[in-house]
């Protein structure tokens, strides 16, 4: 039997989040307002707390969107501890994925998983509306994102919503990892001619920033850089 609309946002509201629910009213209203016939694609969905936004935003949207998740589905050791925290037991190198599938089983939507680690990422399922990043922190994961799905991003019409946007700024410490970090930051800025900045703290305390691809750009012209 169907759950009401109440249930399924008590059950939505309990999925340990990372910064999916925390964002969640930006990522419902992105996902309602994709056009054209495209997907939405999420890459880093630790437990589905910002998948299950997308899906219940998706709802609104005409035609509905495919949504394909991209994660490795693997419990890290401080990831037990988080999921913990909010009640949700995993084992240090658990295989998440079927936690994913039991998180998001009543929200009726055409949700795809992909698992699998960042640089094994192969982009084949058509124009993407909306595109959701919480995982590609550094130089190598960013420049193979950009390289696999930036073709498919249409312009004028895309929207990016990078959640580690302003991650680099909590290193001021470690010059180091600060720079490391601020690939998302300098390649938005140093390409301002593509990109339109929407909001770039949108909801106070996360990293998230929102992006509207505006102009075609050369993908291909990004490096592919070996992970270390």
């Amino acid at each position: 039997m169907p759950l009401e609309k109440s249930q399924i946002e008590d059950a939505v509201s309990r999925i340990p989040s990372m910064g999916g629910r925390q964002i969640g009213e930006h990522l419902r209203q992105l996902a309602a307002q994709t056009t054209m016939d495209s997907c939405i694609v999420e890459v880093g969905a630790w437990l589905g707390a910002g998948t299950a936004q997308l899906a219940l935003g998706a709802k609104n949207a005409e035609p509905v969107p495919d949504i394909h998740v991209f994660d490795h589905f693997h419990a890290s050791e401080s990831e037990v501890t988080k999921a913990a925290a909010a009640g949700v037991e995993l084992k240090k190198g658990q295989d998440t994925r079927s936690v994913v599938e039991s998180h998001l089983a009543n929200l009726d939507a055409s949700i795809h998983l992909h698992k699998g680690r960042i640089e094994e990422i192969r982009w084949e399922h058509g124009p993407i509306g909306l595109y959701v990043d919480d995982a590609s922190k550094d130089v190598a994961d960013f420049n193979h994102i950009l390289r696999a799905f930036g073709p498919s991003w249409i312009a004028g019409e895309t929207m990016l919503v990078l959640m580690d946007y302003g991650y680099w700024k909590k290193f001021a410490h470690d010059p180091a990892m600060e720079k490391r970090l601020r690939i998302q930051t300098d390649f938005i800025t140093s390409n301002d001619d593509y990109f339109e900045m929407v909001n770039e703290r949108p909801i106070k305390g996360t990293s998230a920033a929102i992006i509207k691809y505006v102009k075609p750009f050369d993908f291909s012209a990004v490096p592919a850089i070996a992970r270390k």
